[in-house]
């Protein structure tokens, strides 16, 4: 300042030093745009580009890779986008060693070198961002997980553990997957997200916490993952309900996002956000939110979507940011006092919005003093915005708002520009150490934020995304359909991320529901005339007038075929499907395809069902597990026909097989999913996924964090699950155990579906019959091995009762996998009066999720009791057990969604010794409020599981379990189940 009062600048430019880094990369930040109507080159904002380039510049010249959709490769680019043919060797992605050639380059040049690696998702081609519709944020999120994951595997990572080139073991002691991970998730981890990307990327953070939660780091002890969130914007806001000149008439006010949440493997999460427009008025504006809060319209939904209910401690959500700053908001609204300049005031074109964008990039790079920030709502998206710094547009008129004039500064320091703001509290900002936290909790990756309860998969990360085709805003008007429709007819989870394998013209027009499917709606016939009940749908409780209802299928016709976007391959579990086949359609040697291909290596499996009736009646039979598909009754239909039946592919054992077609290899890895429809005529298509539907509430997994059941196709000798095998089938679980020839324990489910209803065909037969499906040299129990055996029977751990719709489902409960031996007393009536309980609530419309199982074997002689080999062959003794247990929980209908506010449900436990009924025994309806367990055979869930060493139900909520744990109230012969006695039970722990 001169003597005269002048005020003289004088500019220039400091770089500070990145501090040395012990980790592969010094940072990986990842940059998810959001909404993006006008995408630029390779469908990511040009400000996008400017921000990585500061980003990679700051960690020592580090690396920026561009994620290619189709290919699901990574692209290394410079800052305009080009390509870096160093690294790649002139290589195209579609070429066969592009993906290895690209990172051993980056192996050898930026690994360990305290080099930042920054990455830049793209979700915008093919209008991908802007499709109103439900899922395809998640589904994006769920594609660019699949393509990390193969980025850290082929930087080092690894499933399984080898000797030499030999896998010797796919699990650890505990029966989770060995993953060892890579240099991309062994080095500090950013997420930065603006708009709908911070949708983005907290689905791929909840993956992250899921399957690798120790990403970040290469320990607990010194990850860091960072989730930064620029004006989130996941909720409804009816003024985005838009007329866009030129383009089309839609909806964008509300596109059914899961809401952001701060899960619990984020170490840091900072947010920043303004809600200058008011959601109510004609504003193309979208507001952002603070996290672990929601705006009022989306509060105001009824009912309340499943979505919301939020976890809570002491009654606040949890997931509040450590870091929620309030860049500005409208007039007579909380804050407003302390709005920053260009956060005052609503342009009705988003101007505020991708102001927050262009506030965040001033603190990456302190040099830039403009950004193009191609919002698609800005009257003209190429001009640059400016940052309101020193070096940009400090006092644009433009943003004065003389119904506020004063607005804060832009930056909330004395320097006027981004100092310790925004990024600098990321670990290549510097600020780390500055870093205060929020007191409240994180929420848990196991929460599932899926909005609506019918568009939910198996699990709040499926296993498959949108495997069960419900990801579709159902009842919108036809002007809303159509707007939807002329964007896109694709369908997210199958679309954009897979290749383009698919041949469906417009996916959605194969979106079937359910309630519009007729030959869903064929009742069974008695002379000619209907049963009234016996529809699929209405066994499944489905009014099929109900306006309200979905639940859809995906419709191929002959020669149609869609590819699953890429996904990474589940720890465990069969790969699972449901088909439908209209009488029609059957028995015309149409053949359904199921391809899983590995993307890195191109290795495929594929597995065929045979869309004819399996055949059990007359001339040549069908059997189980034949190796010849015509033959084979697994893979041919039974209730198909009449309802939707399940089918598992993969993960069985066929005799006389070249090579077994096992996910062991593929799991862990990032994969695709094809079906083809080879033929002329249709088939229904719903809930692929894996894991079995009978183990949706849990595995019985072990206290003392030993193995849960697995399954191994090797031969006996070398099996390391011998003794708990899993045998996933689709009418029911086993844990098999191969020394004592029978089951641990087995799990199904029951509804109106699993069994004949009265005025029925009974097709049940008792025919017992050898399990091909178990591994080479485990002895196959027969028949004879239980002849003559008395006081013991075979007494099945899956009762035929709870399978009794089709001769087929029959035949596979009569599996002596299935089978234990049990004294005929105790077979006849106790446990048949047991099973007949659980039958009750199905009649009544109920559906039943059942864990049945022995405990103990029997001792004679300080030996194990057995029925000893009626050959001198290996292995063929057969364990008598002492004790015979059952837990049930029943569901108010089928296909009920589970939250922590659910009231109708029961559950309660069975615990008999397998031996002559005693007087406990005969009464277990009237001794069950008996204070001792000694005295009662009813056992509630917490004794069965104090007893056996098991969690059981485990993924029940935690409220819910807790309500349930300690019930062992027995309804009376009786009860109303379907109506009042059903209706007025509540969860209420006995003392």
């Amino acid at each position: 300042m001169s003597n005269s009062g002048a005020v003289t600048k004088d500019l220039g430019q400091f770089k500070t030093l990145l501090p040395p880094s012990n980790s592969p990369f010094s940072s990986v930040s990842v940059l998810t745009h959001g909404f993006t109507l006008l995408p630029g080159q390779g469908g990511i904002p040009d400000s996008f580009y400017e921000v990585a380039d500061s980003i990679a510049k700051t960690g020592n010249d580090g690396l920026i890779l561009r994620y290619e959709k189709p290919t699901g490769s990574w692209i290394p680019i410079d800052k305009n986008g080009g390509v870096l043919t160093t690294l790649t060797g002139g290589l195209q992605p579609t070429d066969t060693n592009y993906f290895r050639t690209l990172t051993s380059n980056i192996q050898a040049k930026y690994v360990n070198q305290n080099k930042s690696l920054v990455l830049l998702p793209e979700w915008s081609l093919d209008r991908e961002s802007v499709i109103p519709d439900v899922g395809f944020s998640e589904g994006a999120a769920d594609a660019l997980f699949a393509s990390m994951v193969q980025l850290d595997l082929a930087l080092g990572g690894g499933v399984g553990e080898y000797q030499g080139n030999q896998l010797k073991r796919l699990y650890d002691s505990q029966g989770k997957l060995i993953r060892q991970q890579g240099n991309l998730f062994n080095s500090p981890l950013h997420f930065m997200g603006f708009s709908r990307g911070t949708v983005v990327n907290s689905e791929i953070v909840q993956r992250l916490g899921t399957f690798f939660p120790q990403a970040g780091g290469t320990s607990m002890a010194n990850r860091d993952l960072q989730m930064t969130t620029i004006d989130p914007h996941d909720f409804y806001q009816p003024s985005l309900n838009l007329q866009l000149p030129g383009f089309i008439s839609t909806n964008f006010s509300d596109f059914y996002e899961p809401k952001v949440q701060v899960w619990n493997n984020v170490t840091f999460a900072d947010n920043y956000y303004q809600t200058v427009a008011n959601p109510n008025d004609g504003t193309a504006t979208p507001n952002g939110r603070a996290l672990g809060q929601l705006p009022q319209e989306e509060l105001n939904k009824n009912p309340k979507p499943a979505g919301l209910n939020f976890p809570k401690t002491n009654g606040d959500p949890l997931g509040k940011a450590d870091r929620d700053i309030l860049l500005g908001t409208r007039n007579e609204e909380p804050g407003r006092i302390n709005s920053r300049i260009g956060f005052t005031k609503d342009d009705d074109i988003g101007g505020t919005h991708k102001r927050a964008w262009t506030w965040y990039a001033g603190t990456v790079d302190l040099d830039l003093d403009q950004v193009k920030t191609q919002y698609p709502h800005a009257s003209n998206p190429n001009v640059p915005e400016s940052i309101n710094d020193q070096l940009g547009e400090r006092d644009a008129n433009q943003w004065f708002d003389p119904n506020f004039p004063a607005a804060k500064p832009w930056y909330d320091n004395a320097s006027g520009e981004g100092i310790s703001e925004g990024w600098f509290y990321s670990v290549l900002g510097g600020g780390k150490e500055q870093r205060q936290y929020s007191p409240t909790g994180r929420v848990p990756v196991s929460f599932d934020n899926t909005l609506s309860a019918g568009m939910r998969g198996d699990y709040a990360v499926p296993t498959l995304f949108n495997g069960n085709f419900d990801q579709y805003i159902p009842n919108r008007s036809g002007a809303e359909e159509f707007g939807r429709n002329a964007i896109s007819r694709e369908i997210p989870g199958w679309s954009f991320h897979n290749s383009a394998t698919s041949t469906l013209v417009a996916p959605t027009n194969n979106l079937v529901n359910w309630s519009t499917i007729d030959s869903l709606k064929q009742r069974s016939l008695r002379r000619n005339d209907e049963i009234p009940g016996t529809s699929y749908l209405e066994r499944m409780g489905i009014d099929r007038d109900d306006p309200n209802f979905s639940n859809y299928a995906l419709k191929l016709n002959g020669g149609d075929s869609i590819t699953h976007n890429r996904f990474v391959v589940p720890d465990w579990g069969a790969l699972r499907l449901n088909i439908h086949v209209p009488q029609a359609a059957a028995n015309r040697d149409n053949k359904l395809k199921v391809t899983l291909k590995d993307v890195a290596s191109g290795e495929e499996i594929t597995e065929t069902i045979l869309l004819n009736e399996a055949n059990f009646l007359t001339g040549t039979l069908d059997s189980f597990y034949n190796n010849e598909l015509e033959k084979d009754a697994a893979r041919k239909l039974g209730y198909a026909t009449r309802g939707f039946e399940t089918f598992n592919v993969f993960d069985t054992f066929y005799e006389g097989l070249a090579q077994q077609k096992e996910l062991a290899k593929f799991r862990g890895k990032t994969a695709t999913l094809k079906f083809e429809l080879e033929g002329s005529d249709v088939v229904y298509l719903d809930d692929v996924f894996f894991k079995s539907s009978s183990l949706k509430f849990g595995e019985p997994k072990p206290k003392n964090g030993s193995s849960p059941a697995r399954y191994s196709g090797a031969a006996y000798d070398g099996n390391l699950y011998k003794d708990n095998l899993l045998l996933e089938k689709p009418q029911y679980t086993l844990s098999y155990n191969g020394t004592g020839n029978i089951p641990n324990w087995a799990s199904f489910q029951i509804n109106k579906s699993s069994i004949y209803l009265a005025g029925e065909e009974n097709p049940s037969k008792r025919g017992f019959t050898n399990d091909r499906s178990l591994p080479p040299d485990f002895y196959q129990v027969t028949n004879t091995d239980y002849s003559g055996r008395d006081p013991y029977v075979a007494g099945h751990q899956t009762p035929i009762a709870s399978r009794t719709i089709t001769l087929k489902d029959n035949k596979a409960v009569n599996m002596m996998s299935n089978i234990v031996p049990q004294h005929k007393k105790n077979n006849k009536p106790i446990w048949e009066e047991i099973e007949n309980y659980a039958q009750d609530f199905v009649k009544a419309g109920r559906e039943v999720y059942v864990i049945t199982g022995s405990h103990k074997i029997k001792q004679k002689d300080g030996q194990d009791e057995v029925l000893s080999p009626k050959k001198p062959e290996k292995n063929q003794a057969i364990k008598i057990p002492e004790n015979l247990w059952k837990v049930m929980l029943v569901l108010d209908r089928p296909n009920a969604v589970v939250t922590d506010t659910t009231t109708k449900i029961y559950a309660v436990g069975f615990y008999v010794a397998n031996d002559l009924p005693t007087e406990k025994e005969d009464r277990w309806r009237q001794n069950w409020t008996e204070l001792n367990k000694e005295d009662r055979i009813v056992w509630s869930l917490k004794e069965i599981e104090d007893e056996l060493g098991y969690d059981l139900f485990d993924n029940l909520p935690f409220n819910i379990k807790q309500a349930l744990q300690n019930n062992r109230l027995i309804f009376p012969l009786g009860a109303k189940l379907d109506s009042d006695d059903w209706d007025n039970f509540r969860p209420n722990p006995l003392p």
